[in-house]
């Protein structure tokens, strides 16, 4: 046996500023090929996990002094090398109690076949539009996890309309992570408060008008703004990461508004 305090303190001395754990009741309905239970059929609940981002990298992007630290530091060494250890022990934790524990860390560029929205933070997106199942009534692998639904979810903060997940106290600047497990665990309710009510501050801010007060992100467009790609050289069937040279105003006028503090 193991208990939801067992898993947080073990989560928070290896770094996570934000743990909560998730019923998957809202996820009924969902599109087989974002459902948490279509990777592991006898889950009973989602484990997330919020690792800040320094906030110093967000201070060189708005003072014009650094820009490329924040997609390197901030966005790829947490989530495709920070994450992947701290998801280990904490999958080593949960085997060693007898449990199943599914690791879900971001896909930046992998979309499900029909998802033609861009991440602005990696240079190329591979569409899994040739994938079909492996067998009747199993959805074409692989299985991307909505992160913003999970992390509403898990009760650690709201998807906001700027694309990016907002956190009561982090604002945006957080990553998360998620594992999905057979293990039964005393569940948050769902983050109820939308945090974006009532607040325009990363539409107002985004010079290129990517954020639309009602439709949200445009997500062709923002990839444009934040590489200054209109006539961009590298073409988008090459991969890695690329310098947010927008500075990421969208999310520096979120964090302070939410926070009330000031880069």
């Amino acid at each position: 046996m193991i208990d939801r305090m067992t898993i947080e303190t073990a989560a928070r001395e290896l770094g996570a500023a934000a743990f909560g754990i998730g019923d998957l009741s809202l996820f009924d309905g969902e599109d087989p090929r974002r459902d948490p239970k279509m990777v592991c059929p006898q889950a009973k609940c989602l484990i997330g996990f919020g690792i800040p981002v320094p906030k110093g990298l967000y201070k060189t992007m708005k003072e014009g002094s650094q820009f490329y630290t924040y997609t390197t530091v901030g966005v790829k060494a947490i989530d495709e090398e920070y994450f992947e250890i701290f998801l280990f022990k904490m999958a080593s934790l949960l085997e060693d109690a007898g449990y199943d524990a599914c690791l879900q860390r971001t896909t930046p560029n992998l979309k499900v076949k029909g998802d033609k929205t861009c991440n602005p933070e990696t240079i190329g997106i591979y569409e899994l539009k040739y994938a079909s199942p492996v067998e009747a009534g199993k959805p074409p692998p692989d299985v991307i996890l909505d992160f913003g639904k999970a992390a509403r979810a898990c009760g650690l903060g709201w998807p906001g309309r700027s694309g990016r997940i907002v956190n009561r106290a982090f604002g945006p600047f957080m990553r998360y992570a998620f594992i999905i497990t057979d293990a039964e665990l005393e569940t948050n309710p769902p983050f109820a408060d939308d945090l974006c009510a009532g607040c325009t501050a990363c539409a107002a801010a985004c010079d290129a008008a990517c954020i639309d007060p009602e439709k949200g992100l445009d997500t062709w467009k923002c990839w444009e703004h934040y590489s200054k790609a209109r006539g961009y050289a590298l073409p988008r069937t090459q991969w890695g990461y690329q310098a947010c040279l927008c500075g990421k105003k969208c999310d520096i006028a979120c964090y302070e508004r939410l926070t009330g503090k000031t880069l």
